[in-house]
């Protein structure tokens, strides 16, 4: 007896970060207030913590001072947020066009699966279909107007 081949459908990893991507991208947008500032406070937190122990190690690693440790550490981190920031002004343009071809992809993908499901239906469903719109949209518009 032979057994039927299963096709595992097993999409690339890229497409996996796009969607955990999207996800974050969505909660950062989505979080309520409470939530946004606890993420934020933790990532002071941790910026704190970090640039504290910079500054233990200039201190007294190099002999600085406490104010020229937290100087350097300073300038140091903000050069780094500056080349960051300059680094992604460049790769700006890039993303700017994925998504643009991604998001395109995605509507297409969309309008061909709708287009499928109507081509599908018959007279009966059809006529189910609009008239449910059509009392949606009258309903819609007198709760408006009331």
């Amino acid at each position: 007896m032979k057994w039927p081949a299963v096709k595992f459908f097993n999409p690339p990893l890229r497409l996996s970060k796009n969607r955990i991507l999207l996800v974050f991208t969505a909660l950062a947008l989505l979080m309520p207030e409470l939530l946004w500032h606890k993420f934020s406070f933790i990532l002071h937190i941790l910026y704190e913590t970090a640039s504290f122990l910079m500054e233990e190690v200039l201190m007294h690693g190099l002999g600085l001072t406490k104010h020229s440790a937290q100087m350097a550490v300073f300038y140091a981190l903000f050069c780094l947020a500056i080349f960051g920031l300059a680094y992604l002004w460049q790769l700006l343009p890039r993303l700017m066009q994925a998504a643009k071809a991604h998001m395109l992809l995605a509507l297409l993908r969309l309008k061909y699966h709708l287009l499928a499901t109507w081509l599908a239906l018959n007279l009966r469903q059809k006529i189910q279909w609009l008239s449910l719109q059509v009392l949606g949209i009258s309903v819609g518009f007198m709760l408006l107007l009331a």
